[in-house]
């Protein structure tokens, strides 16, 4: 009888407790993808806050074991009804998304889209990130790509051109097509099927900024023909910097295809020459006072250049013969003087 009013009583006492029970917080995990002008995109930081708590995550979007880009995922502490809010800061917008917990699951899903761009608002090419709070220049994501009409199985080669004018981008990501993801400065791929494809670059500084950049690449069935306008101009942008940085204004550009000098140009207040030039490879000098450099580059998109000068290096003389000639001279008209100087003094003893 005892035992019966004992199990009664414990029967009573776990009712009693169960609504104090559905209380208590729960672990509840918080995942989703990022994309960025509509493609999934790793290496975007992205913070996290229960709105009601407080509490506080952030994330980096990466592949998940399935081998698929911009995923995040953090762990909160949560009670029913409590709102969940992701943000992602890409130059200087702010994009967020939220939900509110109605019931425990395992993951509680929360994606987010990015819709932006990394142009200048006036579509030019000067443009610099203004800095943020902390003083950081976002970079400005850009890439050019060889050769300019791929056909399928072609290796194409993508260069990263991006600025920044901290110079400290520290991560590059390209993305193909929304699917195949990349790193380093320069890539090579080759595409299987012809058609239009997307490729994505972004860039990420020491301070977590961020940009991207996107262009179509057209590539060819080899049974195709190219387009009329293959050999349309660029317009290439020269950027002239001393090794601290400083935008020199009123340097010299000379620009050879082959070993003909094809044009001059100089520099205007910003350090800053447009060009324009058909695709193809060139050798640029440029220089300002004692200052010079020269680089090869190989054009085949719109691209800004950064030329930094340095010093010229002092010239050596090969030989001392000069130098030998110029003491003989000095030492035979020493001797003159002197013989000239002894004999006037014996005229007058």
């Amino acid at each position: 009888m005892r035992k019966t009013v004992g199990l009664l009583l414990l029967f009573f006492i776990i009712i009693s407790l169960l609504p104090v029970t559905s209380a208590i917080p729960q672990p509840q995990g918080v995942g989703g993808i990022v994309r960025l002008n509509n493609v999934a995109t790793n290496g975007i930081q992205v913070s996290l806050i229960n709105i009601n708590t407080g509490e506080t995550k952030t994330a980096t979007t990466q592949k998940n074991e399935q081998n698929q880009n911009g995923f995040y995922a953090a762990t909160f502490t949560v009670m029913l009804n409590d709102v969940i809010r992701i943000t992602v800061i890409y130059n200087d917008k702010l994009y967020s998304n939220s939900a509110r917990v109605t019931q425990y699951v395992p993951t509680l899903w929360l994606n987010l889209y990015i819709n932006a761009t990394s142009e200048p608002p006036d579509g030019g090419d000067n443009h610099t990130p203004p800095p943020d709070e902390h003083g950081n220049h976002p970079p400005q994501a850009n890439f050019t790509y060889l050769p300019l009409h791929p056909f399928t199985n072609d290796t194409v080669l993508f260069r990263d051109n991006s600025r920044d004018s901290d110079n400290d981008i520290i991560s590059w990501t390209w993305t193909i097509d929304g699917e195949t993801t990349t790193t380093g400065k320069y890539i090579t791929y080759a595409f299987t099927q012809p058609g239009s494809h997307i490729v994505s670059l972004v860039v990420l500084d020491v301070n977590n900024s961020m940009s991207i950049k996107q262009k179509t690449v057209n590539v060819f069935s080899h049974n195709g023909t190219l387009p009329v306008n293959q050999t349309q101009n660029l317009t290439i942008h020269f950027q002239i910097v001393d090794k601290n940085s400083n935008k020199i204004h009123g340097a010299t550009v000379e620009i050879y295809l082959g070993n003909e000098l094809y044009m001059i140009v100089h520099t205007n207040k910003t350090g800053m020459v447009q060009t324009i030039l058909p695709p193809g490879t060139y050798k640029i000098k440029a220089y300002f006072g004692s200052m010079e450099n020269m680089e090869t580059y190989t054009f085949a998109n719109d691209e800004t250049v950064v030329f930094l000068l340095s010093q010229k290096d002092t010239p050596v003389p090969q030989s001392t013969d000069y130098m030998l000639f110029v003491i003989i001279g000095i030492v035979c008209v020493v001797i003159v003087i002197s013989i000239l100087i002894i004999g006037r003094l014996k005229q007058w003893i």
